[in-house]
């Protein structure tokens, strides 16, 4: 047996058998001689003839059958023996039984419930063998696709299972991998696009509408995986920019996603947060999440307008080294994306805005502030500060 596997049987052993010496100790403390066995539905057929019935612990009453010699208490496939969810307890002569003899109304509903248990068993030894195989080649930086898609089909056929068979419920403790702590997203179909809801219904009538045209199907799905980044991180990004022109669809209003550049996991979002034009900042904590998070992060947001970046968004790649990659998912269904060759375009910056007041005195500052960008837009093509992909 797996490591994990062994260790939950052990654990469960164990706990079970302190629990019945527990009892055993107070039924010789109160000088009781007879137990009930526990019942549960589907019980295996070695157990099912003694379950639920009544026994002598000293073995001389002429009433009920020897606790020990019955049920095979204290060997390894008797009652509380290992992987025996049996357990007894003290009964009082004339007292109401606790448990019923047969809680499945026969024989033969008794076995089929015990084949159903079974085949979950084995449905969970598969999708915990398909997520250890997809962490090992993650580990190893290598393609885990096709074990990711063997977990979903496994766990689709446990939902079934399960749907098919009223008395079984889910399980998930005994789907996990215990010896690992990474989260193995499954997959349906390799085909991220396709598995992803399109746009629904029409907008709300506003500029800031999403494009449906642009934005469902597989050219945008394309359009997201030829950026710059690694797979599984452009997977998220697809994912993630959907998510959120879904959620701003017809408002002016801005929402940041952050997933990380290794793995693709999600680490955090602005869903939630209130509504700020123009605006999708992080909280403090949010950001301490981005941070410790190994190898970095790739920032999502939307531009309602379908501007290009801002100075913001530039400057936020330049000025937090946990931020590899940044991509604005426009409304239209343009995508930019931005990365940072050079930290000292903060500094390039600052002068170009104090040379746009110099030259333009008598205006506000947010037009400062465009001057500035369009500036640093036209210097950037010669001095590399920043690369700036754009997928229209």
């Amino acid at each position: 047996a797996q490591a994990d596997v062994a260790m939950r049987r052990h654990i469960r052993t164990q706990a079970v058998q302190a629990g019945s010496r527990n009892t055993l100790e107070l039924l010789e403390e109160t000088g009781h001689d007879l137990v009930q066995t526990s019942s549960h539905g589907g019980a295996r057929e070695s157990h099912a003839k003694w379950q639920g019935r009544v026994f002598s612990l000293s073995g001389k009453s002429k009433k009920y059958p020897p606790f020990y010699r019955e049920t095979g208490y204290g060997s390894v496939d008797g009652l509380c023996g290992a992987n025996c969810k049996h357990d007894f307890g003290i009964y009082v002569e004339g007292q109401p039984l606790r448990y019923e003899r047969d809680p499945d109304g026969g024989d033969e509903k008794r076995e089929e419930r015990y084949q159903a248990e079974q085949k979950q068993r084995e449905l969970e030894r598969g999708i915990r063998a398909a997520k250890r195989e997809a962490t090992a080649l993650e580990a190893a930086g290598l393609d885990n696709t096709k074990e990711r898609l063997r977990l979903g089909k496994l766990q689709k056929r446990q939902r079934e299972h399960i749907a098919a068979h009223p008395y079984l419920s889910r399980e998930r403790t005994r789907e996990a991998a215990m010896e690992s702590k990474a989260h193995i997203y499954p997959l349906a179909t390799d085909k991220t696009w396709v598995r992803e809801k399109l746009m629904p219904g029409k907008g709300a009538g506003t500029a800031a509408d999403v494009s449906r045209r642009a934005v469902n199907g597989k050219s945008y799905h394309d359009k997201v995986a030829s950026l710059p980044i690694p797979k599984r991180a452009s997977e998220a990004v697809y994912a993630e920019s959907r998510r959120i022109l879904r959620d701003r669809d017809g408002t002016g209003y801005e929402r940041m996603s952050v997933v990380s550049w290794k793995k693709g996991e999600r680490v955090t979002d602005t869903f939630g947060h209130g509504l700020k034009s123009q605006a999708c900042g992080l909280t403090a904590k949010q950001v301490e999440a981005c941070r410790r998070t190994k190898g970095g992060v790739v920032l999502i947001h939307n531009h309602p307008m379908s501007s290009p970046p801002s100075w913001t968004d530039i400057r936020t790649v330049a000025e937090n080294d946990w931020v590899r990659s940044s991509v604005v998912a426009c409304h239209d269904g343009t995508i930019y994306e931005i990365k940072v060759n050079d930290r000292s375009v903060v500094q390039a910056y600052e002068e170009l805005r104090e040379l746009a007041k110099r030259e333009c005195p008598n205006v506000g500052g947010d037009v400062i502030d465009q001057l500035a960008t369009e500036m640093l837009y036209e210097r950037n093509e010669e001095a590399k500060w920043f690369r700036l992909t754009k997928k229209k």
